[in-house]
């Protein structure tokens, strides 16, 4: 069986390299599954326990992750360790069951 392609589409960018620099991508298709350190999440699950948090207004939870790095500022953080977004975005095709057709 032949699987989907997967593309990805830059849609926004905010802060500065290096400094919170946040990349916003629209996908071709829906994903359920993310890249969370150390394990595997179900997207829409855990989007719906931060709502839950959201609601009991409990902020001591780290808001949903889909895929990336978790680095910290302390010490410019380990910026460097970070990969282009496109490792990021292959690996979610791939743990979505798509294959990786490139960012438009």
């Amino acid at each position: 069986m032949k699987k989907e392609i997967l593309t990805a589409e830059l849609v926004n960018e905010s802060g500065i390299e290096g400094n919170g620099r946040k990349l916003f991508y629209k996908l071709s298709h829906k994903i359920k599954r993310g890249q969370v350190p150390f394990h595997n999440d179900d997207i829409v699950k855990s989007l719906e326990e931060d709502k839950e948090f959201l609601l009991k207004k409990e902020y001591l939870r780290f808001p949903t992750v889909i895929g990336g790095e978790n680095t910290f500022s302390m010490s410019d953080g380990a910026r460097f360790s970070m990969k282009e977004p496109e490792f990021y975005l292959k690996e979610l095709a791939e743990l979505n069951g798509f294959k990786w057709g490139g960012i438009k």
